[in-house]
């Protein structure tokens, strides 16, 4: 073989050997940011606020209990109990800026967050007889 036929055939081993990637994970890697929030999250602490100040709360004392489970494929399952009734929701996650972005069957909903190692945490609110509150709940990885 001449020198220019061993270039090519080297050049062509070179784009078949690394120019094809099998796992979409290596092709379409998790920032940091979103490496952060894969994982088990258990509800651990609830805050809230209202016009007459803001309570710090176990979940127990809450009445309520909250598990989500982040996966790198970005999506996510979660079940929720609130006054004895369970719910489970499963759907994709992304991030936006400051916010995570959950879809769950055909509702998207962006909501404020913060994480701080193994602390996750996320605002909601809501509106109750004209009062607003707010309420963060903060999740720690398991």
């Amino acid at each position: 073989l001449n020198q220019f036929a061993i270039v090519c055939l080297l050049l062509l081993f070179v784009f078949i050997s690394f120019g094809c990637s099998e796992d979409e994970e290596e092709s379409n890697p998790l920032s940091a940011r979103e490496s952060a929030i894969v994982g088990t999250w258990v509800l651990t602490k609830v805050t809230v606020t209202d016009l007459s100040g803001t309570y710090e709360l176990t979940p127990q004392q809450a009445n309520m209990s909250m598990n989500l489970v982040a996966r790198s494929d970005k999506t996510f399952s979660m079940n929720s109990t609130m006054n004895g009734e369970t719910d489970n929701y499963s759907g994709t996650w992304s991030l936006n800026g400051d916010f995570i972005v959950l879809a769950s069957e055909g509702e998207t909903e962006l909501i404020p967050y913060t994480i701080e190692g193994n602390k996750f945490t996320i605002t909601t609110y809501q509106q109750q007889d004209d009062i607003l509150i707010s309420a963060v709940l903060e999740f720690t990885k398991q």
